[in-house]
């Protein structure tokens, strides 16, 4: 049987804007990792759970942005793509170090929360804009 919020849920990700979704799977990954700062960066499994699913959201952005079937133009491209690279090589720094820098960590969580807010502004301006004028 499904919960109230299960079939919520399911009826949001089915209906929602594509960068509506990749806004919300940015935030849950900085919410991830924002959880390991919040605690003291103290539980490594915590720590290296929250950096790996970061690095896969990127993996699955990178990918989905730079496909040459992408209708991005070429630049936006070429900055998600370095973009990625970035994050992905912060990201396995953070993972292979002895000691969590916690102001890594943070600078992780402050790219998803901005590149999420940059994806629902946009979402929305296209909503605006596909809206009939009263």
């Amino acid at each position: 049987m499904q919960t109230g919020a299960q079939a919520y849920a399911r009826v949001a990700q089915t209906t929602a804007a594509p960068r509506d979704v990749e806004a919300q799977v940015l935030l849950k990954a900085a919410y991830g990792l924002q959880s390991v700062i919040d605690s003291g960066a103290s539980d490594a499994a915590k720590a290296h759970e929250a950096m790996r699913f970061n690095m896969k959201v990127w993996t699955v952005l990178c990918t989905a942005a730079t496909d040459a079937k992408n209708p991005l133009p070429m630049d936006v491209k070429a900055n998600v793509g370095s973009l990625g690279v970035f994050i992905m090589n912060h990201t396995m720094t953070q993972i292979a170090a002895p000691i969590l820098n916690v102001e890594r960590l943070k600078i992780l969580v402050k790219i998803n929360r901005d590149v999420a807010a940059g994806l629902r502004g946009s979402a929305s301006d296209e909503a605006q804009s596909a809206q009939p004028a009263a």
